[in-house]
């Protein structure tokens, strides 16, 4: 590079010291572009290489902006997907073989207790719905419209009111109360009167392979009372697959003497390593009587190596709470920190809750839950989501279901038909890169040098410049 004359004595050259420092910058700087601000040179050069390296410079402070950001707030995300159309042979199912056979399958029955019309039998089905919460399972439409009504009234005056509907459940409960059979417990009451399991399963198959249903359907107490569970680790499957062969249940309807009860079942397809128990209606698909349910299952597994978290950063170790082990879901984690506000607020437990830390705190029976447990907390239950982060394995389904009318030689009010395949299977594997402080410096390097030169020489002389401008401005006087 030509080099410039410093000489303090000829007359086109500057004189100050402050001067003859610029002068030495423009000469010998690796800067691109610099060097044409050197006289001689008309104002326009100069103007036209101070506005190209400004944009220069000012691409590369955004660009390295851009890193420093991302460095520190998310890593980098690769994912690798595998698409598996019905068959999973091949290490997907090696890997994954308790899970992908078979979804997770919960039936529930609409009208899961028996009900007679007799005032011990409602009163019998109001403990049923209250001990459990919403959606209080057991009640007829009505009953709920007057629950609602009343709960929804809880801040009126009672006791100035002669046709108080919470009043009339609390004597009805008051009276029941005092019958011998609550010499049981709650569970014990709910088991008795709840259908069996043969009483709601006709036929299990998978092609033309019978199972006893019995055997891989589980009982287990939900909000909706006691639900039907498929056990998906136990023997009696054997090697039967579900990926080639639909698997079929046919169902037994029970009846009601009322007009306004709902019948038929609710199915849940779900995250086969849990089961739920906070169920609502919307969770599920509605099996009506004499009909035909087909589903067609797409299952999307999301498999991450690491969770990341927007405030914390990268997260190791995948999220866990009590009671789960490593089987956590979004799900479980929600009931767990309901179960613990209830237990929190109401000091008592929700009959619902397995996880015992061995406090001796009595089980939330019908007043409880209509007098605190509904009331109190439903204004905290909406929160606890945001406190439950996504699991690093994470199965979702998706479901396209068509009915037709079941055809038997006897009532179509007494039987329903599933039928579950699965349709498409797709393996997502999410891998999180971290930044790291050396990547990070060369990656700005790599920039600088893309657009200003030798990129540590350079980022040398530019600091060096900038402490020599601050140094003459503010104390030094030219």
């Amino acid at each position: 590079m030509q080099s410039f004359n410093l000489d303090p004595k000829t007359t086109l050259n500057p004189t100050t010291k402050w001067d003859r420092i610029i002068q030495n910058f423009l000469s010998n700087s690796t800067l691109h572009g610099i060097s044409h601000l050197r006289p001689p040179c008309s104002k326009a050069q100069k103007i036209f290489w101070l506005l190209a390296i400004l944009s220069c410079g000012t691409f590369f402070f955004a660009h390295a902006t851009v890193l420093v950001y991302n460095a520190l707030t998310r890593p980098s995300l690769s994912t690798t997907l595998t698409l598996k159309y019905r068959d999973l042979d091949g290490p997907l199912l090696n890997e994954y073989e308790r899970i992908t056979k078979f979804p997770g399958i919960t039936i529930c029955g609409l009208q899961p207790f028996r009900r007679h019309d007799t005032e011990d039998s409602l009163s019998l089905t109001l403990h049923h719905a209250l001990s459990l919460g919403y959606p209080y399972s057991g009640l007829t439409l009505g009953e709920k419209i007057q629950l609602h009504e009343a709960l929804m009234n809880k801040s009126v005056d009672v006791r100035n009111s002669n046709n108080s509907t919470l009043e009339n459940f609390k004597k009805r409960l008051e009276i029941f109360t005092n019958d011998s059979i609550l010499e049981e417990n709650n569970g014990t009451i709910l088991w008795n009167q709840s259908y069996r399991c043969e009483e709601v399963f006709s036929r299990c198959a998978i092609g033309f392979e019978t199972l006893n249903c019995c055997t891989v359907f589980l009982p287990i107490l939900t909000t909706f009372g006691y639900c039907f569970a498929l056990q998906i680790n136990k023997t009696a499957l054997g090697s039967l697959e579900m990926e080639t062969l639909p698997f079929i249940i046919d169902l037994h309807v029970p009846t009601s003497n009322t007009t306004d009860s709902e019948e038929g079942y609710l199915l849940l397809v779900h995250d086969p390593r849990s089961t739920p128990r906070m169920i609502l209606p919307k969770d599920g698909f509605l099996v009506a009587p004499g009909v035909t349910m087909s589903l067609r299952l797409t299952l999307r597994i999301t498999d991450y190596s690491a969770k990341y978290t927007k405030w914390f950063g990268l997260v190791t170790d995948c999220p866990k709470v009590a009671c789960m082990g490593e089987d956590y879901s979004i799900q479980e984690c929600i009931f767990q920190n309901a179960a613990h506000k209830i237990k929190e607020i109401c000091n008592c437990v929700w009959i619902l809750d397995e996880c015992k830390d061995g406090e001796d705190i009595p089980v939330c029976g019908p007043k409880e839950m209509a007098e605190c447990v509904i009331i109190k907390s439903s204004k905290v239950l909406n929160d606890l989501l945001k406190k439950c982060q996504p699991p690093c394995l994470e199965y979702i389904f998706e479901a396209a279901s068509s009915y037709a009318q079941l055809r038997y030689n006897y009532s179509l009010q007494e039987r329903s038909r599933i039928s579950i395949s699965y349709n498409t299977i797709s393996y997502y594997h999410n891998i999180y890169h971290k930044h790291y402080l050396s990547s990070l410096f060369s990656d700005i390097g790599g920039s600088m040098g893309l657009l200003l030169g030798a990129s540590c020489l350079t980022g040398v002389e530019l600091l060096t410049f900038l402490g020599q401008w601050i140094y003459f401005t503010f104390f030094q006087k030219l």
